[in-house]
C-alpha cells in the first residue's frame, strides 16, 4: 500500500538533502544557508515544499523562515 503525495506547485523550489561537516555543526550554518535560500525565493514568488519523514523538521523549518 502506498500513499499518493500532492504534487507541490509549479513555482516551488524542493530542498533534497543538506548537510554540513560533523566539525562544523552546531555553529549555525545549516541554518543561515537555509534562511538566506527561504530569502531568494520569497523575493522571488515562489515557495518552499518540504517533504519530511521528520515532523520536527516542519517546525524548525517554519521558525527560520520567520
Amino acid at each position: 500500500m502506498s500513499a499518493e503525495l500532492p504534487f507541490p506547485p509549479s513555482n516551488a523550489w524542493m530542498l533534497a538533502t543538506l548537510g554540513v561537516r560533523p566539525s562544523a555543526g552546531r555553529n549555525g550554518l545549516g541554518s543561515a544557508i537555509i534562511k538566506t535560500g527561504l530569502r531568494e525565493i520569497s523575493g522571488m514568488g515562489s515557495v518552499v515544499a518540504l517533504e519530511t519523514s521528520d515532523e520536527s523538521a516542519t517546525t524548525r523549518t517554519r521558525e527560520l523562515d520567520s
